[in-house]
């Protein structure tokens, strides 16, 4: 099942946190090799942190391309943003469904957790960096999804 940490960022509240988990060892990688992430967040949130950049990884496919946590030791990285007047839901993903991989990532999400935990508000479920703290408090909305990216979601109804 694995775990989840859930939190609201403003821009600097993010770099701050990226410039951690840099310090910690972990590379910021794309979904699939060959593809680059997005420089703003809004443009493409989804991501890994990784143990080893690209040269160490195990893709597969055809042509092999795609990575997996289940593969290599990384964490599922949905990175928060904000765009006024939406702070949008960042999490970080510990998956444990291969613990012969999961247990050489889970002492780096663990370390993430404390460290957002030690430096940022929890309210509910949730984290706030400080930079969101001031945002909600002028005003921001706090969401799961961009409105702007919900209009691309599709919905089916299934009738039972």
């Amino acid at each position: 099942m694995g775990s989840t940490l859930g939190f609201f960022a403003g821009n600097k509240d993010r770099e701050d946190l990226m410039e951690y988990t840099r310090e910690i060892g972990l590379y910021l990688l794309p979904l699939m090799l060959g593809r680059t992430v997005a420089a703003n967040p809004f443009d493409g949130p989804a991501c890994y942190l990784s143990l080893f950049p690209e040269e160490g990884l195990h893709p597969y496919g055809d042509p092999p391309l795609d990575i997996i946590d289940v593969i290599d030791p990384m964490l599922f990285f949905e990175r928060p943003f904000y765009k006024d007047p939406y702070l949008v839901l960042g999490q970080i993903n510990w998956n444990n469904d291969a613990p012969e991989v999961a247990i050489h990532v889970k002492p780096h999400f663990q370390k993430i957790r404390r460290w957002v935990g030690k430096n940022w508000n929890k309210k509910g479920d949730f984290y706030y960096g400080p930079e969101a703290t001031k945002l909600l408090l002028n005003g921001a909305i706090d969401c799961n999804l961009h409105p702007e990216h919900a209009k691309n979601v599709k919905f089916q109804i299934i009738e039972y």
